[in-house]
């Protein structure tokens, strides 16, 4: 599995193959749990890597993010930008204020929430 570059199926074929004789799965299905793990690590690395390219000054989440120390930071509008949608429909934004109105705090807080992932494999 290392010349196909399948790092976490490598680790965890031994493991998802005792799961699934132990419950009587298939082997599509067997095969199908590993791959969707090694898909799933791919997307977790692959966002790890991305946030660090980035270069944030801090990393932020929205969870951090006190809606009431800036009234003027639209808290709906935030929250819906942290889907992701935006990128999925290779659409820009752009984030508008005098200093110290969160702008940057928000952009990060999104970017560290979008939920922009892999596609799974068909069930």
């Amino acid at each position: 599995m290392r010349q196909l570059r399948l790092p976490t199926a490598a680790a965890n074929y031994a493991r998802y193959a005792q799961e699934a004789s132990q419950s009587g799965q298939g082997y599509e299905e067997y095969l199908l749990a590993l791959l969707n793990e090694e898909a799933s690590q791919r997307d977790i690395n692959r966002r790890k890597r991305l946030i660090r390219e980035a270069r944030f000054p801090v990393l932020r989440t929205l969870d951090e993010l006190d809606f009431s120390v800036i009234p003027s930071l639209n808290k709906i509008k935030v929250l819906q930008l942290s889907d992701g949608e935006y990128i999925q429909q290779r659409q820009n934004i752009a984030l508008m204020g005098g200093i110290g109105t969160g702008k940057t705090y928000a952009a990060i807080s999104c970017c560290s929430a979008s939920s922009v992932t892999h596609p799974s494999f068909p069930s």
